[in-house]
């Protein structure tokens, strides 16, 4: 396994986004908990579950810069089992809210 850092490209797909609403307020704000399915392709093959707890302001800010929502994320330490428990690194990806498919690149060493 690398010790310097390696870099993998790859896309995903929400191919499930269920959103239910906890509590409602007025003036529109809300708690909402969301399951969402993704599945990869490219150096990265599979398929995930993420759960969201969301909260809604009154007035939603625009999370988007240019029409697309920006993410970046780091591999925590020591959070990997079995024969990913020495995985570090991190990624990045740029979507736009109605894309399905994402392109992300992820820069990953061994400990």
């Amino acid at each position: 396994m690398p010790q310097s850092p390696q870099t993998a490209k790859a896309k995903f797909e929400m191919t499930s986004w269920d959103e239910k609403s906890i509590v409602e307020y007025e003036e529109g704000r809300k708690l909402t908990h969301a399951k969402v399915t993704k599945k990869f392709t490219g150096d990265l093959e599979g398929e995930s579950v993420l759960e969201y707890l969301m909260v809604y302001p009154p007035a939603p800010p625009v999370p988007y810069y240019d029409g697309t929502a920006k993410e970046k994320a780091t591999i925590i330490a020591d959070s990997g089992t079995g024969d990913l428990a020495r995985l570090r690194g991190s990624w990045s990806f740029g979507a736009g809210h109605e894309d399905k498919l994402a392109g992300f690149d992820i820069e990953y060493w061994w400990a």
